[in-house]
Parts: structure tokens; sequence; C-alpha cells
């Protein structure tokens, strides 16, 4: 499998206004890992910002300053300094993305989807053992996150050269996912031959 292949391949998704998970479903009215005594999100702000997330598949320029209004008006909020994150991500500026992750992660730091981005963030500048901690971060807050799971093996698998540890990364997204990912299955496969190929040259040695 081409490294392209993978690479194209890593999903960037936080969507939620304080909580981790992928895609942009329902927003749930307190984030996991909010102390019981936290306040509810407040309807209007829930309002804005599902609007903020209509804005990010049609005008990039809207969205982030519906994200940014957020994070002014709502200041103690993660998700909107996510998907800011996000935004800036995109849009090449590195630094401002890692500065918006890191304000998320600083109201939240138990964000999974933050500490996800951050590490996908790291990954791209070369930062190889800090994405690989911000990814272990995003596990130890959520053991069932999958993108944390996905990202570290191609972190393992194309930077690190560590198959195995890769191979297990992957496997363990599968399982979480509610249908088989053909795209990740054709991966194990072929880590698994790479694998035995190398138990192999070994045993011969």
């Amino acid at each position: 499998m081409r490294s392209a292949d993978r690479l194209g391949a890593i999903a960037a998704s936080a969507l939620l206004l304080g909580a981790c998970a992928s895609g942009p479903p329902a927003v749930p009215a307190q984030p996991p890992g909010a102390s019981a005594g936290s306040a509810a999100v407040p309807a209007r702000a829930q309002d804005r910002f599902e609007k903020a997330l209509a804005f990010m598949e049609e005008d990039l320029g809207r969205a982030e300053q519906a994200l940014t209004a957020l994070t002014r008006d709502y200041p103690d909020l993660a998700g909107p300094w996510v998907n800011l994150g996000i935004l800036h991500a995109r849009g090449e500026r590195a630094a401002d993305a890692e500065a918006a992750f890191i304000a998320a992660l600083e109201r939240n730091p138990q964000h999974a989807a933050a500490h996800n981005e951050l590490g996908i963030l790291y990954r791209q500048s070369g930062r190889f053992a800090e994405a690989a901690s911000a990814y272990a971060a995003a596990l130890a807050a959520d053991p069932d996150y999958a993108l944390a799971y996905f990202n570290r093996g191609v972190l393992n698998d194309l930077y690190l050269q560590r198959p195995d540890a890769a191979l297990g990364d992957y496997q363990r997204y599968q399982a979480l996912q509610p249908e088989a990912d053909e795209r990740v299955a054709k991966w194990i496969d072929d880590l698994k031959l790479r694998i035995g190929a190398r138990t192999a040259q070994a045993a011969d040695r």
C-alpha cells in the first residue's frame, strides 16, 4: 500500500461543541468528562455553533468569524476552539491551529478530539514524539476514540517504522467501526504480510 493512500485517508474531525466524537451529528448538551456540577451548553450557543458548522461546509471565512465570536462569547467551551483549529489547519496556519487546540485543552483537558487534532498537526510538522504523546492523551481521555487509533497507526506505520504497533492500532480502529473499513482491512493484511516476512527472515538467520 502506497504511503500517499494512507496519508490521504487520515481523518480530522472534531465537529462537536464540547465533546469527543467525529463528524457533525447531534451536539451533546454536556461534554463527556465535564464535572457533574458543570452547566449545560446554552441553547443559544448550541444554535450558533450548529450554524458555524454549516458555514464550515460552505464559507470558511464566515465559519471562522462565527467560531471566533463563540470563543469570545462563551470562553469556557472547548468545541469552538477545536473547530477553529481545524479551520486554521486547513488554511495551513499551523501556529494558529496549534494555539487553538491548546486553548481547547485548557478548557477541557479530557477532550479526545482536541488531542487527536493536535497529534495530526504535530505529525504533519515532523514532531513525531509529540504526535505520539497527543494520541496517547486522546486515548487516555477516551479509550474508544477510533480516530486516535487510526492516526496513531499511520504514525507508527509510515513514520516510526513500528509495524507491530501499527497493526495493533489499525485492528483496534477496525474493531470500533460499525462496518469494516475496507481501506484499513487492506492495510492490516499488508502489515501481516510484512511482519510475517520479517519473522521468516529472522528465523532463517
